[in-house]
């Protein structure tokens, strides 16, 4: 037998559960090899200490797990404060891909070339929308919000 072999029997040898060929043979392996020979030793110190510890209650430990189990939410400004950050950052790119939509349409472009990251082609025709809209001044502020929801993806 060697290690690898017998560190996957280890547990069943610990526990007495092998048979009688099997744990003489790990009963040789361990007289041969001080590795495993310690390795036993760190594992009934581990089970010693295991067995003496106490068993709790069933209705204790599914108390106790639940308190692990709590999730805290942030408060609440702060959640919508996050939800206005986003927003925010999500019509200015609508305007900004307005804007740059509008310019590509035009014979005289109006966008700096840093906001050509990609073609009109590949932007959505929702936010292109958006962003005229928004350009042009031609829906309210809330109006152009309930766009935008309907357009981002939840």
């Amino acid at each position: 037998m060697d290690c690898h072999e017998f560190e996957s029997r280890i547990a069943d040898y610990l526990g007495e559960e092998l048979p009688t060929d099997d744990r003489d043979a790990c009963e040789a392996h361990l007289a041969a090899c001080s590795t495993c020979r310690s390795r036993v030793i760190e594992c009934r110190a581990v089970v010693q200490k295991l067995q003496r510890l106490e068993t709790v209650s069933p209705e204790l430990a599914t108390r106790q797990t639940a308190s692990l189990m709590v999730v805290r939410r942030p408060p609440a400004w702060r959640r919508v404060g996050d939800a206005m950050l986003k927003a925010a950052a999500v019509l200015a790119i609508g305007v900004m891909i307005g804007r740059y939509s509008q310019a590509s349409e035009s014979s005289q472009p109006t966008a700096p070339t840093a906001l050509a990251v990609a073609p009109a082609a590949d932007i959505h025709p929702d936010w292109i929308e958006l962003g005229r809209q928004v350009s042009s001044g031609g829906s309210s502020f809330a109006q152009q919000l309930a766009m935008l929801a309907r357009t981002v993806p939840r």
